[in-house]
């Protein structure tokens, strides 16, 4: 059986069989991007102490290459270490600010940055609350001077009446500024008023009607710790390459059928953060229709499935055929309208960044996770997206490989 590595570790290298997928300008878009983002990486894999001590022309090299990246994609602004927003160049602050200004295009489940308690439809009644996150960081870049509390006020007049998400994501991120003393009396109190003015009351949360078996199950695991030793529990290769944590054992045991069927391997041991019990997860993919069984909406919606053709590690009987299936499969994806690009990006983002990485993987692994936030309520403090070592590796795995150039 052969297990061929996920496609994103060979846009990394920059495989030269990726070339024949895409047009010319892509491909060059791709060199261009991965020689700035393994600038950015290898500062972001040094200490603290290392990467505040680099000279002043070596910081200046890496914001502006990370400029360049935020311009590519503002969504990076949601996920960067905060040590790395505390002391930036002037020229990269205004860069910064602009992405963050670009997130607030974006709504997101509350939840999927917080502890992933996304209640089951059937088990519950109304929407999953939704929140603009990139206005939770408003303590920080009111803190580290990227924006002034009259820009607060300003936004916060803009949306009031429109922008209910966003209007009750900048009151939240500015209840936290107040807790952590970083927002003066006054503004928290025109805040304040403003809130009694909106037109848009804050939405109801959605209401849980049952608990499920499978909830039952989720709550126990969380409250006994996933059954893992934090002191013991390691993650591995957490920013790739991913093919280094494939269970070579048990995927010489999966069994194929056809010459067309491939099966692929994306499951939490893959992504570097699998405990001892963890399950593995296989997809069957049917190289004749170009269907994964279970996600028949890829026909008409490729991006449903980008983060298993794309992360996952494939396996079929032999290495031509199973890499020619990959990069057919792969291949889709340099051909999508904006708005499918942009789609598949998000569930990039989501499917290795959030789930389970954010939810559990930082749990396990580390103690006293986001310590320093965790009483701010407000802004879900209580979440590994505050704590500085899951920031370091989500924006490294973002970095490397939540990117798609567009076709033109």
């Amino acid at each position: 059986m052969h297990i061929e590595e996920p496609f994103v570790d060979k846009v990394w290298k920059e495989d030269p069989i990726i070339s024949g997928i895409m047009n010319a300008e892509q491909y060059r878009a791709i060199k261009n991007h991965n020689y700035k983002a393994r600038i950015i990486c290898d500062a972001l894999s040094m200490t603290v102490g290392e990467f505040n001590g680099l000279w002043e022309h070596e910081r200046e090299r890496i914001y502006g290459e990370l400029a360049g990246i935020l311009y590519e994609n503002p969504r990076l602004a949601l996920y960067l270490p905060f040590y790395v927003l505390k002391n930036p160049t002037t020229e990269f602050k205004k860069h910064y600010r602009n992405a963050w200004y670009g997130c607030s295009l974006y709504y997101d489940v509350r939840e999927a940055f917080h502890l992933g308690d996304i209640y089951e439809t059937s088990a519950s009644q109304g929407e999953p609350e939704r929140v603009t996150k990139s206005m939770h960081l408003i303590p920080w870049l009111l803190h580290y001077g990227y924006i002034t509390e009259e820009d607060i006020i300003h936004q916060a007049h803009m949306s009031k009446n429109e922008k209910t998400v966003t209007f009750w994501s900048i009151y939240d991120g500015v209840c936290a500024a107040h807790t952590m003393g970083w927002i003066s009396r006054e503004t928290f109190d025109t805040i304040q008023n403003i809130s009694h003015e909106a037109q848009c009351p804050r939405p109801k949360p959605q209401m849980l009607v049952r608990v499920t078996e499978e909830r039952k199950k989720w709550l126990k695991d969380r409250t006994n710790g996933y059954n893992v030793d934090q002191g013991e529990f390691k993650l591995h290769n957490p920013t790739g390459p991913f093919i280094d944590n494939v269970d070579y054992e048990c995927a010489q045991q999966v069994k194929i059928d056809t010459n067309y069927e491939f099966v692929i391997l994306h499951d939490s041991t893959l992504k570097g953060y699998g405990r001892p019990d963890s399950d593995h997860d296989f997809y069957h993919y049917d190289a004749t229709s170009g269907i994964i069984r279970d996600f028949p909406e890829m026909s008409e919606m490729p991006e449903m499935a980008v983060h298993l053709i794309m992360f996952g590690a494939w396996i079929g009987p032999h290495g031509k055929s199973t890499r020619a299936a990959q990069i057919q499969a792969a291949s889709r994806y340099y051909k999508l309208s904006e708005r499918s690009r942009i789609n598949s990006l998000l569930i990039e983002e989501k499917a290795t960044l959030q789930y389970r990485l954010m939810h559990k993987g930082a749990f396990c692994a580390y103690a006293n996770i986001s310590e320093k936030t965790k009483h701010l309520d407000n802004i879900d403090g209580d979440s590994a997206f505050y704590d500085d070592r899951y920031r370091t590796i989500a924006s490294q795995l973002f970095l490397k490989y939540i990117f798609l150039p567009p076709q033109e």
